[in-house]
């Protein structure tokens, strides 16, 4: 991941050196919030007070949640072809919201206490091609975006800590113990892919400088390729467990990256813009 972005950056710097007369040319950084949709569930899932084998399932979260939602941030490089259409490759980093599972569990018969809780975590780099249509000059400039995001290095992890604590005093005998367990696994390997569509309009400050606003909804899934047990704790005794799989074609399974939200950022123009000059203020 450092080669790729050390490498990005050394022709970002070459190339800045010979555009700078160039007033096609432009480039910006930008960041912004997701909020999940499109989701799906990863945990047990039990409703709200539902009676099974003699156990209680309350106070449970069952809803499907998306592991897309959180902070991106990142910069982009883009180049004017004509008034109405640019192009852009756009390079960001998902830092996912942690998406959690609870779920308490009660024996109605003996105290018996169960809980379980399950949180992810996603990680990744995007490159995200796109296409940029823009209204007319002016002041502000409404504009369409339309890309195809590339999810490099994916990365979800995944926590599960279970705490169970037992007390029967005469069934079937007395007896009582306490149990706790944490368990991480991370899954990787392969790439995310999926596209990204957005809508805003863009504010002219000055001559080369622009800062822009927009609504961005990212359609992306994942399937990993392998997975790992990176912790396992008992009752607080860490054990090794360097146990990995490979997920062969028929047992994969797709994780939704899902968001939408908000972006701003700010965007420099190399050399005088002609639109710029001849936009009438408003």
């Amino acid at each position: 991941m450092k080669k790729i972005f050390t490498l990005g950056f050394v022709c970002f710097l070459l190339m800045m050196g010979k555009m700078d007369a160039q007033s096609k040319f432009y480039f910006g950084i930008d960041g912004g919030y997701g909020f999940g949709f499109a989701s799906s569930s990863y945990a047990p899932v039990f409703g709200s007070s539902v009676t099974y084998q003699n156990f209680v399932y309350s106070d449970s979260i069952a809803e499907s949640k998306s592991i897309g939602a959180g902070f991106n941030f990142g910069g982009y490089i883009g180049y004017s072809a004509s008034k109405h259409i640019s192009f852009e490759i756009d390079a960001s980093y998902l830092l996912g919201k942690n998406v959690e599972y609870d779920y308490p569990v009660h024996h109605y018969t003996i105290e018996d206490s169960y809980g379980y809780t399950d949180s992810w975590k996603a990680t990744t780099f995007r490159l995200i091609p796109t296409i940029k249509i823009k209204g007319d000059s002016a002041r502000i400039v409404p504009y369409l975006k339309l890309g195809f995001s590339i999810g490099i290095s994916p990365v979800i992890n995944n926590d599960v800590t279970e705490t169970h604590y037992f007390t029967s005093p005469n069934y079937p005998y007395s007896t009582s113990f306490d149990y706790t367990s944490d368990v991480s696994v991370k899954y990787s390997g392969g790439v995310a892919l999926g596209f990204m569509a957005s809508l805003g309009a863009d504010y002219k400050l000055s001559k080369c400088f622009d800062v822009f606003c927009e609504c961005r909804i990212m359609s992306q899934s994942f399937c990993p390729l392998k997975s790992e047990i990176t912790n396992y704790i008992v009752n607080g005794v860490s054990y090794p467990y360097p146990i990995s799989y490979q997920y062969g074609a028929n047992t994969r399974y797709y994780y939704p990256l899902n968001s939408i939200g908000i972006n701003i950022g700010i965007t420099y123009h190399f050399g005088k813009k002609a639109d710029t000059l001849n936009a009438p203020n408003q």
